[in-house]
């Protein structure tokens, strides 16, 4: 058995995708998969339990393993996690199990957690350093005989979120463009993601520029329309800005700070530059991001109207 885990969906999928096609050489296995959210938790006890009807052997993907987290993500009504944990106990042999979680957090307090890590194999995907990224729009373009130099990779690192589905998406638009790569043919194709620099949406909150902030804020809703996934990706900014601190109060140089955080200088050098908040003002705001997006999952907000009031109610107190 297998437990996968990672804040990007991409990474997770990929990595899944692998260890499929590790163990179904042969294509001699069923495929089936789950979630743990959508799907009657019994409908998964059963298929896991009995044999295939083409008398073939088994793999089942169970996605959405928030069981192991402790956000509290509403499971499908019928999943009981005492069934669940005899079930982990005496797996049919003849299936291969693979559970997934889209998120970064592997609790080390629950129960469930705990007799996870003794009886899989568990694997955190980590997010790739902007290094990593960078080599990663080298080979892309390298693969599709498309020369790019190494400013312009750095470029289109800087340029977009880290989240692979979203780079994958936007180097296909950018391989298939026929005449030589520069900033402006990159940066007019790149628009939707340049003009809603996350970076700049966390500097505006830290910064606690309301007008600002909320035009950024609804331009980046209206193209992308994740408010679950901005507010993780505002959370993350804010949050790097907090630890770049932190450790230049440490006397840490720019250079150090890159190596620790695994991230590029650049992203460095902005979140030095571009804020004044201290460390306590931004643990604030880290805390009320938490807050907001705890409250999404647990259904709490209605998703259009209060995490705004809650980012201008925050903005307003710091003024």
């Amino acid at each position: 058995m297998n437990f996968l885990y990672s804040l990007d969906y991409f990474l997770l999928t990929k990595a899944t995708n692998k260890l499929i096609k590790a163990v179904n050489q042969n294509n001699d296995y069923e495929i089936l998969k789950f979630s743990l959210i959508e799907d009657d938790f019994n409908q998964i006890w059963d298929n896991i339990n009995t044999f295939s009807l083409f008398e073939t052997k088994k793999i089942i993907v169970i996605k959405d393993c928030w069981f192991v987290n402790e956000e509290k993500v509403a499971l499908h009504k019928s999943f009981n996690l005492e069934k669940f944990e005899t079930m982990l106990k005496n797996a049919n042999p003849e299936t291969i199990l693979i559970f997934t979680l889209n998120s970064d957090k592997f609790s080390k307090k629950l129960k469930i957690a705990k007799l996870v890590n003794q009886l899989m194999k568990v694997e955190k995907l980590e997010l790739m350093s902007d290094e990593t990224i960078i080599k990663y729009i080298k080979t892309f373009f390298a693969k599709a005989n498309v020369n790019l130099d190494q400013n312009l990779a750095t470029y289109i690192c800087q340029a977009l979120p880290n989240d692979m589905q979203v780079i994958n998406n936007e180097l296909n638009k950018l391989v298939n463009i026929s005449q030589p790569l520069t900033v402006e043919i990159i940066k007019n194709t790149l628009t939707r993601y340049l003009e809603n620099d996350i970076f700049e949406i966390s500097n505006c909150f830290i910064k606690n520029d309301i007008n600002n902030f909320l035009k950024l804020y609804k331009q980046y809703l209206l193209l992308n329309d994740d408010l679950f996934g901005l507010i993780g990706l505002i959370a993350a900014n804010v949050s790097f800005i907090r630890d770049v601190k932190i450790l230049k109060s440490a006397h840490k140089t720019n250079e150090e700070v890159a190596t620790i955080l695994n991230a590029h200088p650049y992203r460095v050098k902005l979140a030095i530059s571009n804020n004044s908040s201290n460390i306590g003002q931004l643990n604030d705001k880290i805390e009320m991001l938490y807050k907001i997006h705890k409250s999404i999952l647990n259904g709490k907000f209605e998703v259009t109207i209060l995490p705004e009031y809650e980012f201008v109610k925050n903005m307003k107190q710091e003024v």
